[in-house]
């Protein structure tokens, strides 16, 4: 039986600096067959050059600057892959990455729609902390399936876009990377995607990202300077998956729902806080002073969901479930 072709999509704007180094990292995986696509989103500086120096190693695809959904939707739309990875350009992947990723694939079998890996996060103090330690996943085995991946990532973020190897019909089937969302693009995908199955997952971190050369051009340090645009895009999320998703897990449907309201509340007090003012401030920092505070006490409950998993021992079966569909359409 042959191994089944890989498409990896590497979206790039602006990067020429550290472009090659996420390339490199992909044509030095242990795995084959491989498809390299840079998706060039516009860019301005040297990037063009960089790619030329590859030759018939890559693929590349040009575009105006349309924002990292869009670029990755055109490279997934561009693939040949039955299964497609994503990597960001300022980042890279261990040597293994993929191999592993696709034979554990293999194990859970067609049903498991993805595979998530750990990765390093280098933080803003030069420490780096692993993504499923944020995210307070900690499963026990060292790989296996992830069998609740929609209540957790219903209350909070994890990494995903870098590390995740999916098969492409569910990929399809979520509609892929929503092109109206420059942030939190890949938590939306991941949510949905949630929803069709339970994941694999290794727990060893097998990507390393380390940031942009200038983080005026890197999504998350945009985020954090401009909050209200952060938590108008996880709005967003929420009440599309909501009102959209159906049928929806009740304890999905509670946590989405609990998510939103503080999201809400955020968004309004950092609205306050961009208007200015003694009252308006004192009232943004009381509502964000309450939703911290509500937040670290449901973290604390037995409600707060943890990552529930097992070792995986044979495929897993579609015992009869319905998934929510997107009527399996390409990209935009």
């Amino acid at each position: 039986m042959s191994s089944p072709l890989v498409s990896v999509i590497i979206p790039t704007f602006n990067r020429a600096g550290v472009l090659a180094r996420a390339i490199d990292s992909v044509l030095g995986q242990t795995y084959r067959p491989v498809e390299v696509m840079v998706v060039d989103d516009g860019s301005m500086d040297d990037t063009p050059e960089i790619l030329k120096t590859y030759g018939d190693a890559i693929v590349s695809v040009v575009q105006d600057n349309a924002g990292p959904s869009a670029a990755r939707n055109r490279g997934i739309r561009e693939s040949r892959g039955e299964l497609i990875a994503f990597l960001d350009s300022d980042d890279l992947w261990l040597a293994t990455k993929l191999e592993r990723q696709v034979d554990l694939l293999a194990k859970a079998g067609s049903e498991v729609p993805c595979c998530l890996c750990d990765s390093l996060i280098r933080m803003p103090s030069g420490e780096e902390r692993s993504s499923f330690e944020i995210a307070w996943l900690r499963p026990s085995e060292p790989e296996g399936l992830w069998l609740n991946p929609a209540a957790v990532l219903a209350t909070r973020f994890v990494l995903f876009s870098q590390a995740v190897l999916v098969r492409r019909r569910f990929l399809l089937d979520c509609g892929c990377f929503d092109e109206q969302l420059w942030l939190m693009e890949d938590h939306d995908l991941a949510l949905r995607l949630a929803l069709r199955g339970p994941w694999a997952f290794i727990r060893e971190p097998l990507v390393r990202c380390w940031g942009a050369e200038d983080d005026r051009i890197k999504l998350s340090a945009v985020a954090q300077r401009q909050p209200v645009k952060l938590y108008q895009s996880i709005e967003y999320i929420d009440r599309k998956v909501l009102e959209r998703e159906s049928p929806l897990d009740d304890r999905v449907r509670r946590l989405l729902q609990w998510d939103l309201r503080g999201v809400r509340r955020k968004l309004l007090a950092e609205r306050w806080l961009a208007r200015g003012g003694i009252l308006p401030r004192l009232g943004a920092k009381g509502i964000l002073q309450w939703v911290r505070l509500e937040r670290a006490c449901f973290g604390r409950s037995r409600s707060y969901p943890m990552a529930e998993t097992r070792p995986i021992v044979g495929p897993v079966r579609d015992q009869g479930r319905v998934f929510p569909t997107a009527g399996n359409k390409e990209p935009n």
